[in-house]
């Protein structure tokens, strides 16, 4: 007989500046907000985080099942208001 886990989710990550989320990429999907990420980080909690523009270019050259961490580094200024900068590592 196989045994069952629930996997939770982990709602929606909301950083600070400096906040890292680590974890493995699981899935991308369109909403009407925008591309959102979904990231395993290996204690049955999957976290959706949203996208922003400066994310999206950086997370479109990352894979499902590839581990990631996303450093938001705080709000900066651009021509038309403000923007979320992030940081993107995978693990080597």
């Amino acid at each position: 007989m196989v045994e069952w886990k629930e996997v939770e989710s982990g709602g929606f990550w909301h950083p600070e500046e400096g906040d890292e989320l680590i974890g493995t990429l699981v899935n991308t999907r369109d909403s009407k907000y925008g591309e959102m990420y979904d990231i395993d980080k290996g204690d049955d909690h999957i976290v959706t985080v949203s996208s922003w523009a400066i994310l999206k270019k950086k997370m479109a050259k990352v894979t499902i099942g590839t581990k990631v961490k996303i450093v938001f580094k705080g709000v900066i200024p651009t021509v038309n208001g403000v923007a979320k900068d992030f940081d993107v590592f995978v693990e080597a």
